[in-house]
């Protein structure tokens, strides 16, 4: 057994490893999604200026990335709670241009039981990843270097209103300065007509679904008509009754 194997080693003084020994790293597979919002993974930006003062400001960069598209939102905010998660949810769902079905986050305190279930009331799926894993939201963390490197340290903070300005807060396709930028745009058009694409495929190459999808445009029609006809005898119905009424 394990606790046998131990106790052997600590008695000849084997229970340790020898300075310099080197761990062994946990590699994770590399993943890419197919369809947009399919796999939206969000993270928070600590951000640290020097006020006018010479005081230490603190500001908090919620961001959101979509893995299949890079499509990206970002939002600045002056305190790290739940509400203002909850708050950037609401903005991202607002602008993101297509459903969104998982959201992924780290297990932060700004992420925990009340915008875990405002998530799972809008019909979203929320995942947390495991902990020490960064990896496994690696779209974002990379942008967020990039913001590191090409945004925030080329500048300086002069105020809440001035970096909302530069940074484009609020904006659903504030992306990742570089070449991320001159992607998301084809990234977005091309999951577009790819979808497209294979419904047209499907509906005109297979005549199982062809079939299927006219008899279900002909029962919807049929049933516009029946229920139309209905509401016109029901009309004509109380009409009657009416005038019998005023009759009387």
């Amino acid at each position: 057994s394990d606790s046998t194997v131990s106790r052997i080693l600590r008695r000849h003084g084997l229970n340790r490893l020898l300075l310099g020994t080197r761990t062994r790293k946990v590699h994770t597979k590399r993943y890419q999604k197919k369809v947009p919002g399919h796999h939206i993974q969000m993270d928070v930006k600590f951000l640290t200026f020097k006020g006018k003062q010479g005081e230490k400001v603190r500001r908090f960069q919620y961001t959101a990335i979509d893995d299949a598209t890079r499509v990206r939102a970002v939002k600045v905010y002056e305190k790290h709670t739940q509400a203002n998660a909850i708050d950037f949810v609401n903005h991202i769902i607002e602008k993101f241009p297509f459903r969104i079905r998982e959201i992924r986050t780290y297990n932060g305190h700004e992420f925990q039981a009340k915008f875990h279930w405002h998530v799972e009331d809008l019909v979203i799926r929320h995942a947390y990843i495991r902990r020490a894993t960064p990896q496994l939201n690696g779209k974002v963390e990379r942008s967020h270097r990039s913001d590191q490197q090409e945004f925030y340290q080329l500048r300086s903070y002069k105020g809440d209103v001035d970096l909302k300005e530069k940074l484009g807060n609020g904006s659903a396709f504030t992306t990742s300065i570089g070449l991320m930028a001159l992607t998301t745009e084809k990234r977005l058009t091309k999951h577009s007509e790819k979808s497209y694409n294979q419904v047209r495929r499907c509906l005109t190459g297979n005549r199982t679904l062809h079939f299927i999808s006219t008899c279900f445009g002909y029962a919807l029609s049929i049933r516009h008509k029946v229920v139309s006809a209905t509401t016109t005898v029901i009309q004509q119905q109380w009409n009657i009754r009416l005038t019998i009424c005023a009759a009387i």
